[in-house]
């Protein structure tokens, strides 16, 4: 079994990155320790990988992808700005990690990492330079503190770019958004309620994702402030929770406190928060979580559907006028087991219960035996992207493999990967994919740029695979994985 990452996001030991020294002032609080460069590029030639490396059929379509990233980026006084929709002219230039160049910046450093190219990484932080002066000065908008959609997300790559290059413009950068994550968790009273940043619950936007963010932060940082808060996010997250009526007593959270819509999975709900509380645990051996974390788990037990030996959980729980009857099930990360899965492994690793290891691998078979990446279902649409679609379910396969080390998982990864590539356009300004994001508008097709729904997320789906030839964890990792 692959131990859970407690610390580091990024394991760089097998990848020849030079390790950093430990400063003088290491142990006051709030001061992180300086940063050795740890992407130690090379001139190859075009095309040329080490040759000391392995290299799959997947390496050329990811620079491909990126190619066509840089095609539709638009020059600004700063460095590189993307729309998420590179068509739209008229939309604003997307800065989350979501939709915008924070994924682009994650993209750029992997890619550097793996080819040794030093223009991979100067795409990265041209789309940091811009990225910096657009940051808002507050984050009184919704969303604006959340891990995909807002400042944690942009701190958290910032600071890994900062770790990539020693340059302290990022660590300047990252560091204020944490200050502003902080100065406004709250909690505090809105509409007769105790919320903490918006009111947000999930993954996207909510506490959750943030709660996770920070237990990454209090490391960055050395700031024991970001513990603290993330303790707090979880006790009101443990206070917002819906009492269910599941053996043994079971909580449910809506995807923002008081709202009457339920979306159990990763993304939007339970399994999110209880992603999260468990986490919390691990790194932080607070133990007012747990109870909360086991709660979420049994409410998910309880809800499952375990025809043929798999796990699903319904897209969202039924209302009066509502056309799905809860049995609408996805497949991917959102709200399919391909997200849900790392809930059960987290709880799993609280005290190494082995019902919640099995629910992960029944979460596997669920999708192993859906028929992908040939067919289609209600849940599982023309969609290639990390979010809601194929990337997902690759990124799925190979989370398994590295849990199991069964090379099923990475036969299946690479059938997947293969798909994606067919799926794709291909042409002079390189590679992308167009798709619907949304279930519901089948129709409103478009190539996006960025992490969960474009080309960053699902390049860097590919690359993954090119990463376990190399056998080289040398690729960034988000705040919500547990693999």
């Amino acid at each position: 079994m692959k131990p859970f990452p407690l610390i580091a996001a990024l394991s760089l030991s097998l990848c020849g990155a030079a390790p950093a020294q430990a400063p003088e002032d290491a142990g006051q609080p709030g001061t992180p320790r300086p940063i050795e460069p740890m992407l130690d590029t090379q001139d190859f030639e075009e095309g040329e990988a080490p040759l000391w490396f392995p290299r799959t059929r997947f390496l050329g379509p990811a620079i491909e992808t990126l190619q066509w990233i840089r095609s539709v980026a638009v020059e600004t006084e700063h460095g590189l700005a993307w729309r998420a929709d590179p068509a739209d002219e008229s939309a604003p230039f997307d800065i989350s990690l979501y939709s915008g160049s924070p994924g682009v910046i994650l993209f750029g450093m992997d890619l550097a990492r793996i080819t040794g190219r030093d223009e991979h990484l100067e795409l990265a932080k041209k789309a940091a330079d811009d990225l910096i002066h657009r940051l808002p000065d507050t984050l009184e908008a919704p969303g604006a503190a959340g891990l995909y959609t807002g400042a944690a997300g942009q701190s958290y790559v910032l600071f890994r770019l900062y770790e990539a290059t020693g340059e302290a413009r990022y660590l300047d950068a990252a560091r204020g958004l944490f200050e502003r994550i902080l100065a406004s968790a709250g909690p505090r009273e809105a509409d007769g309620r105790t919320i903490m940043w918006d009111g947000s619950t999930d993954i996207i936007s909510g506490a959750a994702g943030i709660g996770l963010y920070l237990l990454y932060a209090q490391n960055d940082f050395a700031d024991v402030r970001a513990r603290e808060t993330a303790i707090a996010a979880g006790r009101w997250l443990a206070s917002v929770g819906v009492k269910t009526d599941d053996a043994g007593g079971g909580l449910k959270w809506p995807f923002a406190a008081g709202s009457d819509r339920f979306m159990p999975n990763f993304a939007h709900g339970t399994a999110g928060v209880a992603h999260f509380l468990a986490t919390l645990v691990i790194f932080t051996a607070d133990e007012s979580a747990r109870e909360a974390a086991f709660a979420g788990g049994r409410h998910l037990e309880a809800i499952a559907n375990k025809d043929g030996g798999g796990r699903l959980v319904r897209h969202h729980d039924p209302r009066a006028g509502d056309d799905e009857e809860g049995d609408l099930f996805y497949l991917s990360w959102c709200h399919g087991p391909a997200g849900s899965a790392r809930a059960y492994y987290t709880l799993h690793l609280l005290n190494f219960d082995k019902p919640w290891l099995e629910a992960v691998h029944q979460a596997g078979k669920s999708v192993a035996s859906a028929g992908l990446p040939e067919a289609r279902t209600p849940g599982y649409w023309d969609n290639d992207g990390v979010c809601c679609g194929g990337a997902g379910v690759l990124n799925f396969a190979i989370d398994l493999y590295a849990l199991t080390r069964d090379k099923s998982w990475m036969a299946f990864a690479e059938r997947m990967g293969d798909d994606l590539v067919r799926r794709s356009i291909h042409d002079e300004k390189g590679r992308r994919w167009a798709h619907a994001e949304h279930r519901t508008r089948p129709e409103d097709v478009r190539a996006q740029v960025g992490m969960m729904q474009g080309a960053a997320g699902i390049g860097r789906a590919l690359l993954r695979i090119e990463a376990i030839a190399r056998n080289c964890d040398c690729l960034v990792k988000l705040p919500d994985t547990p693999f």
